[in-house]
């Protein structure tokens, strides 16, 4: 199969679908790998070591989108992917469709014949779905580093520290919700010497919870 990974066109998204280790696992496998020019840079990876790892580039998105029959993207199509949508080629992105249908863009890709998959609602046997954990990690913890800084008087906070600090008490947070953002902004907190409460409502959740806190106490 020929997969095509085009730059992202979306106003400050700097993420790249692939990286150069994952190319040359699809390369190995018998893939043809195609990279827009730069798709990488803002990641750190170079056009060179797309190409060490079997790659071709292409100039510009609209090669790739031309000779790709699968398209691997991070977010949704932009309006200037539309008209280079062609028959029958698979996009898989971040589409969002469940949250927010995006009228402009479902209709274009049903009216050019595109086969969409929404990288959100890939789900594992188990229930859980694989891509949107590394997302919540993410997200979880740079919530607890804006908690941070928006508590700075400057921000509009009260002057707290979200900092322990010898000879005073630790600042407390509260948590809404167990699930992988709520851990991960936990364990910020917890590295910054903050007393932390985690609030769910989900029994289940609420034992794994307790059971890896139990763990983390006994190492």
């Amino acid at each position: 199969m020929i997969i095509g990974c085009p730059k992202e066109m979306k106003a400050g998204e700097t993420r790249v679908a692939l990286t150069p280790e994952w190319t040359r696992t699809l390369v190995q496998d018998g893939h043809e790998v195609l990279i827009q020019k730069d798709a990488g840079a803002n990641c750190g990876f170079q056009d060179a070591d797309y190409i060490a790892a079997g790659a071709k580039i292409e100039e510009t998105i609209a090669d790739v989108y031309k000779k790709a029959e699968f398209v691997v993207k991070v977010k949704e199509l932009q309006a200037g992917e539309y008209d280079l949508l062609q028959k029958d080629q698979i996009v898989m992105a971040w589409f969002h469709l469940a949250e927010d249908v995006d009228h402009d863009m479902l209709h274009a890709m049903l009216d050019h014949g595109t086969v969409g998959l929404g990288m959100e609602l890939i789900k594992l046997p188990d229930g859980t779905r694989p891509t949107i954990k590394p997302m919540s990690e993410i997200a979880g913890s740079l919530a607890m580093l804006e908690a941070v800084k928006y508590g700075l008087v400057d921000r509009g906070g009260s002057g707290t520290l979200f900092r322990k600090l010898s000879g005073l008490p630790a600042p407390r947070v509260l948590i809404i919700g167990g699930g992988h953002a709520g851990v991960n902004a936990a364990e910020i907190a917890l590295g910054l010497g903050l007393r932390v409460t985690i609030v769910e409502n989900y029994w289940k959740r609420i034992a794994e919870l307790r059971y890896i806190e139990g763990m983390k106490k006994s190492l």
